[in-house]
This record gives structure tokens, sequence and C-alpha cells, in this order.
């Protein structure tokens, strides 16, 4: 049952191509009509469009990781997400440069890159938490900035498409492995809520406590004194990014 789950698009195309095949056969086998003539361009079309649907499921790019030089996509794909792995996926990290750069040859590279319509890419943005922290407006406003430029490059008009953030580098916050380790399962969230709320949800203060050594119990604290301010940092960025409404679905994703 899972096997036919998994192949399910794959025997559908299959059956349809076998129904093509078999009217195209029958439409040939008969007198020579002129009706029947642009019924058989258009069974050639659909089997060509079926094929081409086929090729997109098992060659296109699934994912696009958008972030700049101080993300670190490549751990993201070897350790941190592993909805980002699989056997059939083909993940693509888009330069940095791109990201950086407002000219011409990089707006047409990123337009190549934004994949099909039929079978848009999941884009997911990277952002280097502690970096973010350590940044200053003005350069938390160029990155906004550029990221929407990107976003709006990649997206297909008229068409619902995945987009994620991933926070990673939050081993560097002081307590967040302690955090991680006596919270509620970090995990996923929903762009949609406030950050604040489902982060101080996971937070379990007595299961810490009782677990922990004095000076990591300490370190844990500091961490959930510190979620008010990540959280107002990644849900300023969220709405700056046009992520936090009901139809984009968008979700959030803490890694260290």
């Amino acid at each position: 049952m899972k096997h036919l789950k998994k192949n399910l698009l794959l025997y559908s195309l299959a059956a349809c191509i076998v129904a093509i095949l078999a009217l195209i056969y029958i439409i040939s086998s008969e007198e020579k009509d002129s009706y029947y003539y642009p019924l058989l361009v258009f069974l050639v079309i659909t089997l060509l469009f079926l094929t081409y649907l086929y090729w997109l499921t098992k060659h296109s790019t699934s994912v696009l990781l958008l972030g700049g030089p101080h993300s670190d996509n490549e751990k993201l794909i070897n350790s941190c997400d592993a909805s980002l792995r699989g056997d059939q996926l083909s993940s693509q990290i888009i330069p940095s440069s791109l990201l950086e750069q407002d000219t011409p040859r990089a707006r047409l590279q990123l337009k190549r890159l934004k994949g099909s319509f039929f079978k848009p890419p999941r884009i997911v943005i990277v952002i280097n938490l502690q970096h973010l922290l350590q940044s200053h407006e003005g350069q938390i406003l160029l990155l906004t900035t550029n990221l929407n430029r990107v976003l709006f490059l990649l997206r297909h008009s008229y068409r619902m498409q995945q987009i994620d953030v991933v926070f990673n580098h939050l081993e560097k916050c002081q307590g967040f492995i302690e955090f991680l380790a006596h919270s509620d399962g970090i995990g996923e969230y929903s762009a949609e809520e406030p950050i604040l709320e489902q982060l101080s949800a996971q937070q379990n203060s007595t299961k810490a406590l009782l677990a922990c050594q004095p000076a990591n119990f300490m370190a844990f604290l500091a961490f959930a004194h510190s979620i008010p301010t990540i959280s107002e940092l990644m849900e300023k960025l969220l709405n700056d990014l046009l992520l936090t409404a009901k139809k984009a679905h968008a979700r959030v994703y803490l890694r260290a």
C-alpha cells in the first residue's frame, strides 16, 4: 500500500498514456477524415504534457535554499532538516551573490531558477539568528529588502508556493542546547501565530529544574529570558517578508 501511494502519480500517468496511445491507434486505423486530425493533434499534445509532468516530478528542483553568506546552507542540507533529505530530492542553493547584487544578469539567473509553474520548488530561507541578533537596524533592513526582491523573482504569479524560514546557529545562543533538551519538543512553528506564544508554550522550567545541574539550569533560564527578544526579531522579519498572512502557510524552524 505504501508503495502504491508513493507511485500513484506514476501509475496514473501510465494509465493515461496507455489510453491515449490506444485512442491514437484507433483513430489512425480509421478512415482518414478531417475531423480526426485535430483530435489526433490534441491527444499527442496531451501525451507530451503528461510526459513533461512526470519528468518534473523526477528531475525538477524540489527545494531552493536562499540565504546570506553567514547562513551555512550546506550544513542545513547535511544535518539539520530531515525534511530536506530524500532519495528523490533535488535541492539547489542560490548563491549569496544573487541576493546581494541587483543586476540584469542576476535577475535573469533568478528567473531561470524559479522552476516550473506546474511544480514550483519549495523555497527555504535560511537565516543565521546569531548574526541577525548582532546586526544593526540598517543591516536588517537591507537583508529584508534583498530577500523580498529575490522572492518576487522566484515566485510564480497566481500560484501557491511553499516558503519556509529556518533560523539556524542557535547553538551560539546561551542556553539554547539546555532549553532544547528540556523543552516540550522544539521543531516546527506556524508563521501565522506569534512565535513568542509558541516558544513560551514549550518552556518546561519544572522539568529543567529537576533534571539539570545548577549551571545548566541557569543557562536554561538565560535562554528563556531571551525568548521575547528573539521572538520579536523573528516576527519582524516574517512580517517584513509578508509571510505572516494565513494564505502564506509559512513555517518556521529553529535549528542549532
